[in-house]
């Protein structure tokens, strides 16, 4: 299945205050970005068209960080070849060391949502491509829970993987057809999860 890239996506928004609306200007086009709080949480609601085969649908995303906010992120190599396996993508992991979760805090739960909402096969989602959360090696509840193992390493002509990672540097970059994705905090590891998903949508 081939991946689409969205579009110039300009329309209103019937949904809050347009004090707390604004137009991102992104490289595909105009975005209109949505701000809306709740309580201490702020999330951020950007509008997209997006091309499919039947035609255009129009969808309302929620992002925990602005365009602006995530912009400076580092992302390099093709993503979207990464994604666009040779024979068709068939499956997408989005894999993590087991112990990622909890010394992300559970930051790194967010980011796998993050990513699948994007890229999952939901009514939701936009790519509508199967996407299974893995790790990288087995543990118990893991086994319990039937939780597949994949690295970089199950990348194939059909099967693409986003691998979820500390390190030293908050940035993505594609290794040997892995997109790898760095924090160097919990937080951070969900701005650069982020940083993909507006790159997929087209506003980087």
């Amino acid at each position: 299945m081939k991946l689409f890239w969205i579009f110039l996506c300009l329309f209103l928004i019937a949904c809050g205050s347009p004090t707390n609306n604004y137009t991102y200007h992104g490289k595909n086009g105009d975005y209109p970005v949505e701000i809306v709080t709740h309580g201490n949480v702020t999330d951020y609601y950007v509008s997209v068209i997006f091309q499919r085969d039947s035609g255009n649908t129009a969808y309302r995303i929620p992002f925990s960080h602005s365009p602006e906010n995530v912009s400076s992120i580092p992302i390099s190599g093709d993503i979207e070849l990464a994604l666009n396996r040779p024979l068709g993508t068939q499956l997408i992991y989005i894999t993590q060391d087991p112990t990622t979760a909890y010394t992300t805090e559970q930051h790194s739960v967010l980011a796998v949502y993050s990513l699948a909402q994007i890229l999952g096969n939901s009514n939701a989602s936009l790519y509508n491509l199967p996407v299974a959360p893995a790790f990288t090696s087995a543990t118990a509840r893991s086994k319990e829970l039937q939780i597949p193992l994949a690295s970089c390493d199950a990348v194939n002509g059909t099967v693409a993987v986003i691998y979820l990672t500390l390190g030293n540097i908050t940035q993505t970059f594609v290794d040997h057809g892995c997109i790898i994705v760095v924090g160097d905090s919990g937080e951070n590891l969900v701005r650069a999860a982020e940083k993909l998903d507006y790159t997929l949508l087209g506003v980087f």
